[in-house]
């Protein structure tokens, strides 16, 4: 499910199983396209989340496209500055993200020639840190590579209803009233 903005400041929601592809059909205005969108000569990518079916994905899209302009616009804020995900956690790679050396990580792919469920055991899978262990990429809490954010950081945001970031959601909630990282 994702969000776009359009050049005249208009969200348009929509939901697809390949975003790469479908955001590729809205650029270049195929029939494919959403109408809507053909009246724009351009737009931006300013949300995604991630469902494990269709089905939620159709719901949540259904939920958004109820929601007024500004309630949308706080869940875009909360996705896309917050980078408390960024400050607390350690963000991992898949393999296929490892394997492709675009992301600076703990250990780098040239530094070892051992497989990636080895790396994984001792923690080279994981973005590279700075010295207060935020992300590398966060700056001014917004991710520097929005465009190519590794796949653990497109599944999770703070107002994710997935069960398996519950815990995570619970640690930011109780970190954020702290004076080192601000609230979603």
């Amino acid at each position: 499910m994702y969000i776009l903005r359009t050049s005249k400041n208009t969200l348009y929601v929509g939901q697809t199983n390949n975003l790469q592809k479908r955001i590729k059909e809205h650029k270049e205005k195929s029939r494919k396209s959403a109408k809507y969108l053909r009246m724009f000569p351009d737009f931006s990518l300013v949300y995604t989340d991630t469902f494990a079916t269709r089905s939620e994905a159709l719901k949540r899209e259904a939920e958004l496209k109820t929601w007024t302009k500004a309630k949308k616009e706080r869940l875009i804020q909360s996705f896309s500055r917050c980078g408390i995900c960024c400050t607390l956690f350690p963000i991992p790679l898949t393999k296929k993200e490892w394997s492709s050396g675009i992301y600076k990580t703990l250990v780098r792919k040239t530094e070892t020639k051992d497989d990636f469920d080895t790396v994984c055991a001792y923690g080279g899978n994981i973005m590279r840190q700075q010295k207060d262990e935020k992300c590398i990429y966060l700056k001014d809490n917004l991710c520097s590579i929005h465009e190519k954010r590794p796949q653990s950081c497109r599944d999770f945001f703070c107002t994710s209803t997935q069960k398996k970031y519950q815990k995570m959601i619970r640690i930011i909630k109780e970190k954020a009233g702290s004076d080192t990282i601000r609230s979603c």
